[in-house]
């Protein structure tokens, strides 16, 4: 017995209903086609694979196998890793063969030979400053600290978020404190220092130092107001705290980091400039400010601007003393815990005998 040879029994069909014979079929006056539809039609119905108008099963599935080598638009895929495009020179011509022989190319791996040392070098350096002075808000629920210093600190504990503490340092001036020639390269200063790194330490290097722990701290200023701002869990408080003192006192400025950034702005506005929502904003800026130097948006001739000669006299001018700065201290961390981390490195922070960034209209 056989597949093709298997065959119903007598009498276990009948024959098939015929539609569409009149009312004389006995099927009624429709004869089974009902009253509407494409389906009642003489012809009707959808062909194969329709499904009322959306995206077929056939057409959403990808295709697989493998198309004959003959046809005009075969085309031979190689897979290759993209590290292997750094032994080719500038200018090289890339083509299959040349990416053929990448592949069987013998390259070493990369060694990473970064070790991890401490943020700070010497922190037996770090005077510190004790707390003169305690005040409790008890409306607020916050704890401020006037540090021998001068510094002011005020402290919340929350129970928002149970692993997370934030820092923030703000003072008044801002971009606005500089002459024009300085104001886009102080405003740009955020972006310098986040693309150089700080201290010894280039921005990869920082993110392998700091691999395994959770904190982060970074520098910004706008047109009033400039900051350092920072979060970390609270096992890395202190990693926190240190990279804090490190953006007040051991900026890093690097040209080829700078350039690199400078690269990025200029093909970024080069797309901006004929994209109508930018060419509005602009306009909309001209219409409510003139041409205010101070009210424009970025362009590449205002890039052309940018300094990176002048960002650690602007750093030195913004953050050289901490005294500006108000600090708010805020997470799951209760204010005597705080209190050392707090005395160690803002009260080590430099600071002047009054304060020196005000912005006045």
């Amino acid at each position: 017995m056989r597949l093709h040879e298997l065959k119903a029994p007598q009498g276990a069909t009948k024959a098939p209903k015929r539609k569409g014979r009149g009312t004389g079929s006995g099927n009624g006056t429709t004869a089974g086609r009902g009253m509407n539809g494409q389906n009642s039609r003489s012809g009707g119905g959808v062909r194969l694979g329709f499904e009322g108008g959306q995206m077929p099963l056939y057409r959403r599935l990808p295709k697989r196998g493998i198309k004959k080598k003959t046809h005009r638009n075969f085309v031979t895929i190689v897979s290759i890793n993209v590290d292997r495009l750094n032994q080719f020179e500038d200018g090289a011509v890339v083509n299959v063969e040349a990416l053929k022989a990448a592949v069987a190319a013998e390259i070493e791996p990369f060694k990473d030979n970064v070790v991890k040392v401490p943020l700070i070098e010497n922190e037996a350096a770090l005077k510190g400053s004790p707390v003169k002075k305690e005040t409790l808000n008890e409306a607020m629920g916050t704890t401020e600290w006037t540090l021998k210093n001068g510094i002011k600190v005020v402290v919340k504990q929350t129970p928002y978020e149970a692993d997370a503490i934030y820092l923030e340092a703000v003072s008044e001036g801002g971009a606005a404190i500089f002459a024009d020639e300085d104001y886009y390269s102080a405003q740009m200063l955020g972006s310098v220092m986040s693309m150089s790194g700080i201290s010894k330490f280039s921005a990869s290097d920082l993110r392998k130092q700091l691999s395994g722990k959770q904190a982060q701290v970074g520098a910004s200023a706008g047109s009033y107001l400039h900051a350092v701002e920072g979060s970390a869990a609270l096992k890395d408080v202190e990693t926190m705290f240190q990279l804090m003192y490190l953006h007040f006192t051991a900026p890093r400025f690097s040209e080829d980091d700078f350039q690199t950034l400078m690269n990025r702005y200029n093909a970024m506005l080069a797309n901006q400039m004929t994209n109508p929502d930018f060419i509005f904003s602009q306009q909309l800026q001209k219409t409510l400010y003139g041409d205010n130097y101070r009210r424009q948006q970025l362009t590449p001739e205002l890039l052309q601007s940018i300094k990176l000669e002048r960002m650690a006299d602007i750093h030195s001018r913004l953050f050289g003393n901490a005294k500006d700065f108000r600090f708010t201290i805020y997470g799951n961390m209760s204010p005597e815990e705080l209190k050392p981390l707090v005395e160690k490195y803002v009260g080590s922070l430099p600071v002047a005998k009054k304060v020196t960034n005000k912005f006045t209209d």
